[in-house]
């Protein structure tokens, strides 16, 4: 009888650790796909930006720091684009997970166009 308690005890440990690391990879793949989206927001909503590009950051309430920056792409004088009509766009999302900082980074290119007025 204690033989077959001991591998009971036995079995439901190893059930318990794998039930928390599902648990954890649970909450791991949906800070992730809040980043993704979070990423994908950002690149939408400037998908039009400045001829001289552009710098923002901030942070959202769960804690989740982001970043976008947009700089003009080089090319030759004979390929007939304006200077900053096409932009590097980069957005990149942070986010704290227990002792270890995530990262999550987005590489697009974007439109720059002129602002009002100028």
């Amino acid at each position: 009888m204690i033989v077959a308690i001991t591998i009971l005890a036995m079995s439901l440990a190893a059930l318990y650790r794998a039930a928390g690391g599902a648990t954890r990879s649970v909450a791991v793949d949906e800070k992730t796909a809040y980043a993704v989206e979070l990423a994908r927001s950002l690149r939408d909503l400037h998908s039009v930006v400045p001829l001289e590009g552009l710098s923002a950051k901030g942070e959202t309430d769960g804690g989740f720091a982001w970043q976008v920056a947009a700089s003009p792409l080089d090319f030759p004088e004979e390929a007939g684009l304006p200077e900053g009509s096409l932009q590097s766009l980069r957005v990149a999302v942070t986010w704290q997970d227990g002792a270890k900082e995530r990262r999550y980074q987005l590489a697009s290119v974007t439109a720059g166009r002129a602002e009002p007025g100028e």
